[in-house]
Order: structure tokens, then sequence, then C-alpha cells
């Protein structure tokens, strides 16, 4: 089952499609589609009683589950509307966008109940480094002509400054999934004792390209949101800050040194076209004119979803339905993950949304303070000590998008968020403490921990390393 695991989290980062099909509207399968059927099947023929165990245990899985319950529950509503509307395609592409939510969150549960040891989270987290850099290595290449654009012309509406690998034709992919490895790259930087110095010179040069990347990419919204991480994980995440600085001079003194001028020069290329240029062009010197001069029409979209959902209020409670927007006949997205969820799912599905959010809040506060008491028995405990901040930092992007969502433009990214959740979060990463804290609770040599049963941190105790 890891191996399983291990090659489904790689195919998050290959967004290309596999099989395309015109026989219903037009749809396009990926690797991680094929994947993910294999590991549903997988779960619900031989995992049904511990896949049932975990959700009952495991904080944000529960209010996942709870998600997609309603979420399926009111597909239902977008299958009896698109009937009535004639509009049969939009039932097949609901029901694949559900499928994919289902996927995603199935998968989060397995990274948490088969992963058994830090060793095997590490080989994931390796893996994921790994691929983020290759895959910022491409993108930089495109940024410069040298790698040609590799999605097909239906995707040619997002213009041809585009340069995002596998990762999808939208900026926002790239971006954030950029963004994403940079976050990796920093945790291991603030574990240095518990990763090594081999994976330190991983998240150097992943961190480095990485940056790069992230700035050719022009997502205006990747940007936003690693400034705001950058800045939450210094006000947030106390501890181990050496390891986060050292990181950032290291990284900033090889990109001034090293960083390849063809690529920097790109980067000052898109920041221009994207932000300068298009503040002083722009007339209106207030803040409402400065933000409308760079939003891509961000004010103007949410004005016209919020007005939408305010002239059919009676959506409001429950939703119009899972991927349903066109009830309003608004066409596209509000590009506003809140306003979705209330137009989709209703204040229902926002509540149970935010519930997860906040779910995975508690767990890394509880993860956190498990792992201090673990750091003094072990300095190979990895403390997740940045998830909060990544966490507030995404929260707030959603703002702006449906970044942690199943829209076609952004992918696999609900799944990469949902996989660093698992792993970054997951209490085996503490695994080489646990059992010598265990032995020192029972003995009372540890002040305080005699008191404090491994039980009562949500979702430690079904997922620790058993013996096989």
């Amino acid at each position: 089952m890891f191996n399983l695991l291990l090659l489904l989290s790689a195919s998050y980062w290959y967004c290309l499609p596999l099989i395309k099909q015109r026989l219903v509207g037009y749809s396009e399968f990926r690797l991680y589609d094929v994947l993910l059927a294999v590991l549903i099947l997988i779960l619900a023929t031989r995992y049904r009683r511990p896949l049932k165990a975990f959700f009952e245990q495991d904080g944000p899985g529960k209010w996942l589950l709870k998600f997609c319950i309603w979420a399926s529950i009111t597909y239902v509503v977008t299958v009896i509307w698109s009937l009535s509307s004639r509009n049969v395609t939009w039932i097949m592409v609901s029901a694949i966008y559900l499928f994919h939510l289902w996927g995603f969150v199935l998968a989060y549960a397995a990274f948490r109940i088969f992963v058994r040891n830090q060793r095997q989270c590490l080989r994931l987290l390796d893996l994921f480094l790994l691929l983020g850099a290759i895959q910022a290595l491409i993108i930089c290449l495109q940024s410069i002509g040298v790698v040609p654009r590799l999605w097909s012309e239906l995707y040619d509406v997002y213009g041809t400054k585009t340069y995002s690998g596998t990762l999808g034709p939208n900026r926002v992919m790239p971006g954030l999934s950029m963004m994403l490895l940079l976050a990796v790259a920093g945790a291991y930087w603030r574990n240095m004792r518990a990763v090594g110095s081999g994976r330190l010179l991983l998240a150097l040069g992943s961190a480095g390209i990485g940056l790069l990347a992230l700035g050719v990419t022009g997502s205006r919204t990747a940007w936003v949101v690693f400034a705001a991480f950058c800045l939450l994980s210094f006000l947030i995440a106390r501890r181990q800050q050496a390891g986060m600085l050292a990181l950032g001079v290291v990284v900033a003194a090889l990109l001034v040194v090293a960083g390849p001028d063809s690529i920097k020069q790109r980067f000052v290329e898109m920041y221009r076209w994207k932000l300068s240029d298009k503040l002083s062009q722009t007339d209106d010197s207030s803040l409402t004119g400065q933000i409308r001069a760079v939003d891509a029409g961000r004010l103007d979209i949410w004005k016209k979803g919020a007005g939408g959902l305010l002239s059919h209020p009676w959506l409001i409670p429950f939703g119009a339905g899972f991927n349903n927007r066109y009830a309003l006949n608004q066409g596209d997205s509000p590009h506003n993950m809140y306003l979705t969820l209330v137009t989709e799912l209703g204040l229902l599905g926002l509540y149970l949304y935010l519930r997860w959010l906040h779910a995975i809040w508690v767990e890394s506060r509880a993860r956190l303070a498990l792992g201090a008491r673990a750091a003094r028995v072990s300095k190979r405990v990895f403390l997740p000590v940045d998830m909060k901040a990544l966490l507030a930092a995404m929260a707030f992007g959603l703002v702006s998008g449906e970044l942690l969502y199943i829209y076609r433009p952004t992918f696999s990214l609900l799944g990469i968020f949902l996989f660093l959740c698992a792993v970054l979060n997951h209490p085996a990463m503490m695994s080489p403490a646990l059992d010598r804290l265990q032995r020192a609770a029972r003995s009372r040599s540890l002040a305080g921990w005699a008191d404090t049963r491994v039980a009562d941190f949500p979702g430690v105790a079904h997922a620790l390393p058993q013996s096989r």
C-alpha cells in the first residue's frame, strides 16, 4: 500500500491528461484519476473497518467526511436541475468533480492510516521536494524558451506567458504548488536534526529553484499567499526560527550569486507586466483604484457573485447544489472560495468547510504540544511548526479563488494540500520519541507527561506506528 501512496503523491505533480473522451461533453482523465480509482477500490474491498475507525477518531477527517457527504447529497439537486435544463453533460462533469473530492479525501485518510513511521513520512516528503524541484526547473526553462509549452490549444485562453510545466495552464496552480514546495523546504530547515544534512541540501536546492519558478509563474495570488505565509510563519511559528532564517539567507545569496540572469530578467518582466506597469497606468490613486488596477477584475466578479446570491436568497441556507453555479445564471465561478461554497452548498457547506480548516489548526496545536514534550527525549522529532501559518495563509488566499476545491484550473492542488496536512502533521513524525515518552510516563520520570495520554491528542492513537 505504501508504494501505491508513494506513486499517488508523485502523480499530483503530473496533471497532463492521459485519456480524453468526447462522448458526453469533453473530459480529461489524469494519472492520479487512475490511481485514486485503484485506491478507492482497495479501501472499499479490504479496509472498510480501519477507514471507519479513522474517520471516527481523526479531527480533520471527521469534518472532511461530513463535507463530502453533504456535497454528495446536494449533487442530487444538481442532477435534477441539469435534467430540467437539458444540460446532461453537466451531470457527468459534476460527477467527475465529486469523484475527485472523495478521492482526495480518501487519499488523505490512506496517508494517515498506512504510513507507519517517520522514515516513510520523510520518503514521501523527499519525493515531494525532488519532483517539485524538477517541475520548477521545467517552469524556469519554459520562461526562457528552452522547453515548449506542454498543454494543448484547448488552454490557449490562459495566454502565451503561462509557464506551468505539467501542473496546469492556470498560473495559480503552478504558483501555489511552488509556494507549498517552499513551505516543505522551510519545514526541513526548521527540523535540521530530524532530517539530516543530505535532506537539508535537497531542501536548499528545491527552495532556490522553487523561488525562481514562483516568480516567473506570474500568479499574483500565489505571490500574496507566499508573502502572507512568510509573515505568519515568523509571527505564529516562533520556535526554531534559526533554521528558517538560515534557509532564507542562503537561498537569497545563491540567487544573487548563481541565479541565471535570463531567468531573473524574466521574473522582473513578469513583475512589471502583472503589477508595476498596471499600477503606473491607472489614474485612480485611491486604495480601491490601486487594487482594481491589479486584481484582474476580482472586485467586480465578487460583486457579481454576491449579487447573484442575494437575488436568490432561498439558496443561502443549503445552496444550489454541488458544482451547480449555473443555477444562478452566472457562468464563471465567483473566484472566491467562501462565496462559491455558499452558492453551491449553502451556509451549511461553508460551516463544514470552516470546521475542517479549524480542525487542522487544532490538530497542529496538539502536535506541537506533544512534540515539545517528545523533543525532550529525542532530537529526531519532526515538529510541524509552520502548519498553522500555512493554513492561515491558504485560508486568506481562498478569498481570491477556489484554491482548495475541485475546479479544473487548480487540478490536484486540493490533493497536494491534503497530502501535506496528512504527512507534516502525522503523529509518526514523532515516532522516534513516542515509545520512550510512554515508558517515561509509566515511570513518571518526565515531569508532566504522566498525566497526559497519547489518546488525548486527536488522531494520534490510531496512527501510531504498529508492528506488522
